[in-house]
């Protein structure tokens, strides 16, 4: 088996996300999916969304974890919810 250092990223597989924030019209709507590595929708396909409303990134979740997000959206001083709150002023 090949050494692994401590320092090298892992690999990220390519997956399914899901947008778990509030819609903002002309930007992104509640529920919206996007495939690939979280890097890829972050950077490439939300760049410039995210720049300018980085909170987005935050709710922006693998699909395996949308009903986790969405619990601690509902229930909880986390970051999650803290992201919900300040993207539902605009």
């Amino acid at each position: 088996m090949p050494y692994k250092s401590s320092k090298t990223k892992p690999v990220e597989e390519s997956g399914i996300y899901v947008y778990v924030g509030p819609s903002i019209r002309g930007v992104i709507q509640n529920g919206s999916i996007y495939r690939g590595s979280r890097e890829y929708v972050t950077v490439i396909l939300l760049g410039s969304v995210i720049e300018k409303f980085p909170m987005i990134k935050r709710l922006v979740v693998k699909d395996t974890e949308v009903a986790e997000a969405k619990e601690k959206i509902n229930h909880g001083n986390n970051s999650l919810s803290l992201a919900y709150r300040e993207l539902s002023k605009i």
